[in-house]
C-alpha cells in the first residue's frame, strides 16, 4: 500500500481488505484511474482487484451513466452499446465484467456478482428511487447471507458519490428537479427497442457533497487508506444513508453549495 506510484492487483485488493471489504459484500465504486499513478494492467486490474476483495459471493456495481441523454431529443439508451461517461474503470467494467445493466436512461448501473440482477432490476423510471441500486444498497444492513452494502471512492471525492442523490430524494429536498422524459427509449440486448418512460435529474441548485466530509470523517463513518497516489474511501451505505438523512432533516440545503445561507433564509421566512 505505501507510497509507490506503481500498484498492481494484489496491492489494490489488499488495500480494500484493509478498509474492511469482505467476501460476500456488495460495493458501489466511483473511481479515477489517473489518481492511482501507474496501475499495472490499467483499468482491468482495478476491476479485478475489487472483485477479488468481495469474492464470488459478493457483488460489484459501477456507474454506467449517459449524461448526454439529459437534454437530448428522442434518446435511446443501448444497454449493450452506450458507453459509460464517467471514467475508464467504469467502462472497462461495463464491457468486460458486468453481467447486468439497469435501464435508467441517464443513470444506469452495471453490476457483476451474486446480487447483480437483484440490485439492478426495476431501475428504469426514477434514477434514485427505492427501486434503484443506490437505495437497494442501503437496504443491505448487517449483511446476513448476502454481505453488507458499501460505497467506495477510489481517488475521487464525495462530489462523485451519486449515492447522496438517493438520500436527497428520500427526504425529499425541494431542488431535485426530476423532469419527465416521455420520448426516452431503451434498446435491449437482442435489438428490441422499448419505451423508457423515465425522469431525468435537473437540479435547481448546485450540490456540494464534500460538505459532508468533515462530519463523516470525524464520526468514523468513512474509512481511508492510500493506495499508490490515490486516497481510497469506504463507507457503509446503510449507516451513512441514515446519518446524512438526519442532517438533511436539520438543514434541507446541507448538500448544496448554498448550504447554511439557504437554511438561514428559510428559517427566517418561517
Amino acid at each position: 500500500m505505501g507510497t509507490d506510484d506503481s500498484v498492481g492487483r494484489a496491492t489494490i485488493a489488499d488495500a480494500l481488505r484493509a478498509l474492511g471489504l469482505e467476501p460476500g459484500d456488495s460495493v458501489f465504486v466511483h473511481s479515477s484511474l489517473s489518481r492511482f499513478g501507474h496501475v499495472e494492467g490499467g483499468a482491468e486490474t482495478v476491476c479485478r482487484a475489487v472483485m477479488d476483495a468481495v469474492g464470488p459471493a459478493g457483488t460489484v456495481l459501477m456507474p454506467a451513466f449517459a449524461f448526454e441523454f439529459v437534454k437530448a431529443a428522442g434518446p435511446v439508451l443501448d444497454i449493450e452499446g452506450t458507453p459509460s461517461c464517467v471514467g475508464r474503470i467504469s467502462e472497462v467494467f461495463r464491457t468486460r465484467f458486468a453481467t447486468h445493466r439497469s435501464r435508467h436512461l441517464t443513470h444506469s448501473v452495471s453490476a457483476a456478482g451474486a446480487l447483480a440482477e437483484r440490485l439492478t432490476s426495476g431501475h428504469a423510471r426514477e434514477a434514485f428511487c427505492r427501486e434503484s441500486p443506490f437505495r437497494r444498497l442501503a437496504d443491505l444492513l448487517d449483511g446476513g447471507d448476502h454481505g453488507r452494502g458499501w460505497v467506495l471512492l477510489m481517488g475521487v471525492d464525495y462530489n462523485r458519490c451519486t449515492f447522496f442523490h438517493a438520500i436527497e430524494l428520500a427526504l425529499p429536498v425541494s431542488y431535485m428537479g426530476m423532469t419527465p422524459k416521455p420520448d426516452a427509449r431503451v434498446r435491449l440486448p437482442g435489438g428490441e427497442v422499448v419505451p423508457a418512460e423515465c425522469s431525468v435529474h435537473l437540479p435547481t441548485m448546485d450540490y456540494d457533497f464534500n460538505r459532508m466530509a468533515g462530519m463523516l470523517d470525524a464520526e468514523g463513518l468513512t474509512r481511508m487508506v492510500k493506495c499508490g497516489r490515490a486516497l481510497l474511501r469506504l463507507f457503509p451505505a446503510a449507516e451513512v444513508f441514515e446519518r446524512v438523512l438526519a442532517e438533511l432533516r436539520r438543514n434541507p440545503y446541507a448538500l448544496t453549495r448554498q448550504g447554511d445561507e439557504r437554511r438561514r433564509i428559510r428559517v427566517e421566512a418561517e
